[in-house]
């Protein structure tokens, strides 16, 4: 199978090396990886700030580089749940209209495409530790829970449990932690709050992976994108 990834631009910018892991694990399965190198973004920033005229401009750039009738993955729920389920906002009845409903057809998340596509088996996955799942707003939206869910499972030596505000917002989102800062920062804290100890906390979303880690200086526990813990348990 050969199939084409899609790396946001706040991976790009800040965990270039989360992009490389990914790659790392396709091949692992057997999947060979294709790069299209005039990709620039899906037009998620611009749709959640309200430049659609933008993000429409940027959208028909994303479907032109990625019509290749192939897999396209994506290592975020919410870039991937945006061009599935809001596409349709910018391109119905455009002349893009046929060509983002395949796109939409095409686009996978990441563990979505490795559990439900692939044998993930191949893996061999092996790493000790007790994590937990956060479950942002797009990974709700796009529904991946049960796909971390049997990733993790499936490594020996580590144990999933429950958090109590893992469906709690990371404070995270378009522009909202940038207007407001400490109310951004707080919702962030909160998620830790009164929450038991774990090793690591998980999530599809590598900007909601950061917010935390801002949020939550005094905390031992680590936060790492679903990628990077794999890449860890393949070592």
């Amino acid at each position: 199978m050969i199939v084409d990834v899609h790396i946001p631009l706040v991976m790009d910018s800040f965990s270039p090396t989360t992009a490389w892991n990914m790659i790392h694990i396709l091949e692992k399965i057997d999947v060979s990886v294709n790069y299209p190198i005039e990709q620039t973004s899906s037009g998620y920033e611009q749709f959640q700030n309200g430049y659609l005229d933008d993000a429409k401009k940027t959208g028909e750039n994303f479907i032109r580089e990625f019509n290749n009738d192939r897999p396209v993955i994506i290592p975020s729920a919410q870039h991937a749940a945006f061009i599935k389920k809001d596409y349709v906002k910018l391109f119905n009845n455009t002349a893009y209209h046929n060509e983002f409903k395949q796109l939409q057809k095409a686009v996978f998340e990441f563990t979505d495409y490795i559990v439900n596509q692939e044998d993930y088996k191949k893996l061999n996955l092996s790493h000790s530790a007790i994590v937990g799942i956060h479950h942002g707003c797009a990974d709700r939206k796009y529904g991946t829970a049960h796909n971390l869910k049997t990733l993790l499972e499936s490594i020996e030596g580590t144990r999933l449990v429950n958090l109590k505000n893992a469906n709690d917002c990371c404070g995270n989102g378009g522009g909202f932690s940038f207007n407001n800062p400490e109310i951004s920062l707080e919702m962030g804290a909160s998620v830790m709050q009164d929450e038991a100890a774990v090793d690591y906390v998980i999530s599809t979303e590598l900007d909601c992976i950061k917010h935390l880690e801002i949020s939550n200086q005094d905390s031992s526990t680590k936060f790492i994108h679903i990628v990077d813990y794999i890449s860890l348990a393949m070592k």
